[in-house]
């Protein structure tokens, strides 16, 4: 958890370069995982023609399901974990900023006014931590998910 160190304040995965690789190892596991188990012809076919979908349906259907197989999953997952370590960090950034100044301050009045910037940098450091564990077990259960899928085929 270098992330919450102060000075540092920026995790690995608050830059996009991080989370898009595992976000693309997660993408080949899948494909590799769905071709080893059903085969290459039999994996693509259960994306691109999901089973129980009318056949006429199938024109509307299989460039959303190509979409959202091959394209949208590892995207969401590298932005999801970018985006939301970002947007903490930069608050953590901003609150320590902010009780800096506040307490190198030239006018007097403002250094106790400094405390409360500093309090809510404290409570949002433990609320980082707890967002880099949920984010953390979210990529993980996801992952778990799309293996799952693509190694089982449905019926």
């Amino acid at each position: 958890m270098p992330g919450v160190i102060p000075f540092i304040q920026m995790p690995a995965t608050a830059r996009m370069g991080v989370p898009a690789f595992m976000a693309l190892m997660v993408w080949v596991v899948y494909n590799v995982t769905g071709i080893k188990h059903q085969g290459p012809i039999g994996y693509f076919k259960s994306v691109l023609f999901p089973p129980g979908v009318p056949k006429a349906l199938y024109i509307l259907v299989t460039p959303i399901e190509i979409i959202s197989t091959f394209i949208v999953r590892p995207f969401s997952l590298a932005v999801r974990l970018f985006a939301n370590m970002l947007a903490g960090h930069l608050l953590l950034v901003i609150f320590a900023l902010l009780s800096e100044a506040l307490f190198q301050a030239r006018d007097r009045i403002l250094i106790p006014v400094g405390v409360l910037p500093f309090a809510v940098l404290l409570f949002l450091t433990g609320f980082e931590i707890l967002v880099a564990f949920l984010q953390a077990y979210i990529f993980t259960v996801l992952t778990a998910v799309y293996i799952n899928m693509a190694s089982h085929a449905e019926h």
